[in-house]
């Protein structure tokens, strides 16, 4: 198996390539409805690898307030209605989008673990008043306390077996 850091290094040119396409892709999404939208997954962590099957580069994309445009809509049909995502393909790559309210710092702290550590990792591609990346200095903020706080239980805890 190989590390972490050789794919990385491996997928180096791959990855700018489809954060590329991934740019191009959504200049073509009438975000007049939309407040920001997100990389998230391997592809901005740089080890996102396709195999055999292909693959798809994760996406949040995240209304304005009040918006009632739905992700077919704007993306039109879902090609993968098993997959608890919007599913689309543009250019040949597949998308699997998240689309949601806006996430702030109060939503973010009722996500579970697993899309609290992808919206960590994401990075922003779209987010023209800047609110998103106003919140994420408040999420960034919580989550690194956060994780002092859970360190700091886990610690009391290991302590406990020395007494």
């Amino acid at each position: 198996m190989e590390k972490k850091e050789d794919v990385i290094e491996k997928q180096k040119d791959f990855i700018a390539h489809l954060k590329q396409k991934t740019n191009t892709f959504i200049t073509t999404i009438d975000k007049s409805e939309i407040e920001t939208i997100i990389l998230s997954g391997s592809v901005p962590r740089g080890d996102y690898f396709p195999g055999k099957i292909d693959g798809m580069v994760d996406l949040i994309v995240m209304k304005k307030a009040k918006s009632s445009i739905t992700a077919e809509q704007l993306f039109g049909e879902n090609i993968e209605p098993e997959i608890p995502y919007h599913c689309v393909k543009s250019d040949g790559t597949g998308y699997a989008v998240l689309f949601t309210d806006f996430i702030d710092l109060s939503s973010f702290c009722r996500k579970e673990e697993p899309r609290k550590f992808s919206i960590l990792e994401s990075q922003i591609l779209y987010d023209p008043n800047k609110y998103y990346e106003k919140e994420l200095v408040k999420i960034n903020q919580f989550a690194e306390e956060e994780q002092k706080r859970e360190l700091s239980n886990g610690i009391g805890y290991i302590d406990y077996g020395h007494l």
